[in-house]
């Protein structure tokens, strides 16, 4: 399970464990989310002034192409804070609860560090380079 993401740069997907450090991450490096829009055909049964705008859910809500952008800025501002080499293994990540502001945004980097993940974060910018999206 996780978050299926849509647009003109393609499919991206990201996990439900990852998806909110990564949002998280951008918000600490200048990220000022725009908020997302629901899908016309959603309107019809979850109006559209009881919409939070949020990004965590899957209602095949809409990220606005400038919204795309200013996420990959930030992202691209934050690559230099994530370590090239893995800091946090799954198995760590899942035993450790960070108790405070501080150590959660050391356990969103180091559970988005090591070589796959920056990868996987640069090919991220570059989905959102590429427009606006959905995440289903």
């Amino acid at each position: 399970m996780g978050m299926d993401l849509s647009g003109p740069g393609g499919e991206f997907w990201w996990d439900f464990f990852r998806w909110p450090k990564l949002l998280r991450i951008a918000l600490r490096h200048g990220w000022e989310p725009a908020g997302t829009l629901l899908p016309l055909v959603e309107t019809v049964e979850f109006p559209e002034e009881d919409w939070d705008g949020g990004y965590v859910s899957n209602d095949h809500q809409l990220v606005t192409a400038e919204d795309a952008a200013a996420l990959a800025d930030a992202l691209e501002r934050a690559l230099p804070t994530i370590s090239d080499t893995v800091t946090l293994t799954d198995a760590e990540r899942d035993q450790w609860e960070p108790t405070d502001e501080t150590e959660r945004a050391a356990s969103d980097l180091r559970s988005l560090s090591g070589p796959v993940w920056k990868a996987a974060i640069r090919e991220f910018i570059e989905f959102c380079r590429a427009g606006g999206f959905t995440i289903g």
